[in-house]
């Protein structure tokens, strides 16, 4: 008997077994199934078991046990550690296929995110195969209705190329302004920006702020903001910004549009602006924290260094994305 019978025999006896109401079973028997094919380092086979099993129980709205055998899956593939180019696609086609299933309010969802997240790294996927799940997690996360969810969500939106995930995020971080003071707008400009700069993403970069200045633009707090619109940018006139609290809002609005302007324009010779606009704003992005963060944007488009390295800065962004004021 081939394989693909063998497995269409398995999955045919597991669906008989889920239509009985024997889920418990079902699962214990495939579970013993895909051991076998991993001892038999057959890992193709136990993947497409749990994964054809994974959507059967989806499908009947049995979600728990689903998502215990997504979580296998997740291991096995692991087990393989070095994944070809076409493993790395099917095992990103699967998750993703399994996460449409999972509703977005479910309990499971955040242990799965956080596995894949870790599988991802440890299996060193690329960020072109693990885009689209890193979308689909931030997708689910952020209509989750769970308030630390969808704060959660930026972090795999920010890693997806995909054009919904710019909408998704300068909608969270809009949402979040409105709920704030109204001079806090440079800060949370800049959750958007000096991520996706890092990230290499001067496009999302760019959008991000015309995103967030129109939003500004349709509400009545623009009458505290002066934009005067120029070539590359809208920057503010802080000379006629004497309003108390305002004018550090208003520099940080001009630094990171400046900043995207230079980094446009990176090159050995610019690395000169670059330390400049820092020394100029330095006060304020010491003050956010902010400081370590464009030092690597720096080293990125520059190669230079305008604060002592610490750490792993794309490593400490992924964690937090600036999270905390």
């Amino acid at each position: 008997m081939s394989q693909a019978a063998k497995l269409q025999k398995s999955l045919d006896r597991f669906k008989t077994r889920i239509e009985s109401g024997a889920y418990y079973e079902a699962e214990q028997t495939i579970r013993s199934i895909t051991s076998r094919y991993v001892n038999a380092k057959n890992y193709d086979a136990a993947t497409e078991l749990l994964y054809q099993s994974s959507m059967i129980l989806m499908e009947n709205k049995k979600y728990d046990e689903a998502s215990d055998l997504s979580l296998y899956m997740i291991e096995v593939f692991n087990t393989e550690n070095e994944l070809s180019s076409e493993r790395q696609r099917s095992y990103t086609q699967k998750l993703t296929e399994i996460l449409s299933l999972l509703p977005d309010t479910d309990p499971n969802l955040l242990t799965i995110s956080k596995e894949i997240s870790k599988s991802l790294n440890s299996l060193l996927i690329p960020l072109i195969e693990s885009s689209k799940i890193n979308f689909k997690i931030g997708e689910k996360l952020y209509y989750s209705e769970n308030f630390e969810l969808i704060n959660l969500s930026e972090n795999y939106l920010f890693l997806s190329n995909d054009p919904k995930a710019l909408t998704l995020l300068t909608e969270l971080a809009f949402e979040s302004y409105m709920k704030d003071t109204v001079q806090t707008f440079g800060y949370y400009l800049g959750r958007l920006v000096i991520p996706f700069l890092i990230l290499h993403n001067v496009k999302d970069a760019i959008g991000s702020c015309k995103i967030m200045i129109e939003k500004l633009k349709q509400t009545d707090r623009i009458s505290k903001f002066n934009f005067i619109e120029t070539e590359d940018c809208e920057i503010i006139d802080l000379d006629e910004s004497n309003e108390d609290g305002f004018n550090s809002c208003f520099k940080i609005i001009n630094y990171l549009q400046l900043l995207i302007v230079t980094v446009q324009r990176a090159n050995d010779d610019n690395a000169k602006n670059f330390r400049v606009l820092y020394k100029r704003y330095s006060d304020i992005l010491e003050d956010l924290g902010w400081s370590a963060r464009i030092n690597t944007i720096g080293q990125i488009y520059f190669g230079v260094q305008i604060v002592q390295k610490q750490g792993n800065m794309l490593q400490d962004m992924m964690s937090s994305f600036l999270g905390g004021k």
